[in-house]
Formats: structure tokens, sequence, C-alpha cells
């Protein structure tokens, strides 16, 4: 899939609305890095994640990168379930090792 090229990135400490997330795919935005770990298994879901969350059908017009730190198949597993369900998608298209 082509990517734009200017994406966004999440930052924790955002005060940006979810629909400022969507406002910019609507505008041609079509990459998105979530920098939040999936680690963060209690919180509640940041802007990112909620406006990833909301895209339903949509979700297929974004390539959706996020950080992924596991270090075995056990904790990869779990951790990639966790982000699944946390961004409520089938799949992510990039994961960044850290």
């Amino acid at each position: 899939m082509p990517v734009a090229r200017l994406g966004l990135a999440s930052h924790l400490q955002t005060s940006m609305p979810p629909d400022d997330v969507l406002h910019a795919i609507d505008r041609g935005v079509t990459f998105l890095n979530w920098l939040r770990l999936a680690e963060d298994r209690g919180a509640e879901p940041d802007v990112f994640a909620q406006a990833i969350a909301s895209l339903g059908s949509r979700r297929d017009e974004v390539v959706v990168c996020v950080q992924f730190g596991p270090r075995t198949s056990a904790d990869a597993h779990s951790e990639l379930e966790s982000l699944l369900d946390v961004l409520r998608t089938d799949y992510v298209d990039v994961l960044t090792f850290y």
C-alpha cells in the first residue's frame, strides 16, 4: 500500500482528540505510528489507540506501525494479542522491535 510522505506518531502526553487523527486520515495521512507499548495493559487506550479502534471498515486505509518489545515467543504471543485487542484490529502492518 502506498504511504503518504506525512504520517502521524503518537505521543503519550498528547491532548489531541481521536477525531483529529481521523481528520488527518481524511486528509491523506496513511501511516500511523503507535508509540505506546502493549505492556501498558491496564491503562486506558490513548488517542491513537482510540482512533485506530474506531476505524472499522476503514482500517485498510492506513498502515499501522506499533512498538514491540517481547524477548520470548510466549511474551510475543501475549503482547501481540494485547495490541490487537487494544487497537480492535485483526492485524498490524509494521512491528518495530525494541
